[in-house]
């Protein structure tokens, strides 16, 4: 997929909705993806567009960047799958936030990285976990089974709250 591609008339997608305590209003991620080598073993689903978007005016500027970046990685073609962890490697200065069950997000392009990572998954780009729901909505019936994410096992990566900062945290609790 290095030769460049035009946009179809229509493109397969799935929305995510993100809803942080940092902001009053949910964002909502769109990936678009292509489906290369239609109809052949070697048919395959592959990411080509992602767009964000959110009553919050806030975050406007950024976000187009960055839609527009991982755009133009996701059509360059080759591996995308680096976006994951450079992404999910982005910490708030302010210190991140904790999702509702406990689980704790860095920053919100944290929280896309884990996103798109969730995505990747679902169309058997990288190994874990494959929604049901998801799953059944994606055009791989054909692709080889190294392709699907055969082993559909369960990625669990370290997450952690670097030391300094939940020692400051707990220092400024103390009386």
């Amino acid at each position: 997929m290095h030769e460049k591609l035009e946009r179809p008339e229509m493109l397969i997608g799935s929305t995510y909705k993100i809803k942080t305590p940092v902001s009053d209003h949910a964002m909502y991620v769109t990936i678009n993806d292509i489906v290369l080598n239609e109809g052949t073993e070697y048919e395959q689903r592959r990411p080509f567009e992602i767009f964000i978007n959110s009553k919050n005016l806030d975050h406007y500027q950024w976000i187009v960047a960055l839609t527009r970046i991982i755009s133009a990685v996701f059509r360059k073609g080759g591996d995308a799958t680096f976006l994951v962890d450079e992404l999910k490697a982005v910490f708030d200065p302010r210190g991140g936030y904790w999702q509702s069950g406990g689980k704790f997000m860095p920053s919100i392009i944290a929280e896309l990285g884990y996103v798109i990572e969730r995505h990747l998954q679902a169309i058997g780009l990288i190994p874990g976990r494959r929604s049901t729901r998801i799953a059944r909505n994606l055009s791989t019936r054909n692709a080889p089974s190294s392709r699907r994410g055969a082993n559909n096992r369960t990625l669990s990566p370290r997450r952690t709250i670097p030391r300094a900062r939940s020692c400051a945290r707990s220092a400024a609790r103390q009386p």
